[in-house]
């Protein structure tokens, strides 16, 4: 049985209303609840992709990068997250991040053919 805390419980319900305004594309009530979410369980790779995925939208790549960041310390074989990461680093031009995530995405799931045309 999956025992939850309270915290852990109360920062989902967070994340669910910030998934809603994801949806709806009003990213800022989004980033509100995520971020409180986040405060009350910050082990959640979900949360802070999220927030990544919502940083990436509002094109502020360094939130973004920071949030995917995160994420992958919690779950490293997050391919959309890795995917994701590589397309700011691509649009940095940082060739040599790009690459890495992209080889990291393969070793995840080797019939990742986007990541092999790239």
């Amino acid at each position: 049985m999956d025992v939850q805390t309270k915290g852990e419980i109360q920062a989902s319900k967070f994340f669910d209303r910030a998934m809603d305004h994801v949806r709806e594309k009003d990213f800022p009530k989004a980033l509100e609840h995520l971020r409180t979410a986040i405060k009350k369980y910050d082990a959640s790779p979900s949360f802070h992709y999220v927030m990544g995925y919502v940083f990436h939208q509002q094109k502020e790549h360094e939130k973004a990068k920071v949030s995917y960041l995160r994420t992958l310390e919690l779950a490293p074989d997050n391919t959309e997250c890795l995917w994701n990461i590589s397309l700011i680093y691509l649009d940095e031009k940082n060739y040599t991040e790009a690459i890495k995530c992209w080889q990291l995405l393969l070793d995840c799931n080797p019939t990742d053919l986007e990541a092999r045309i790239n």
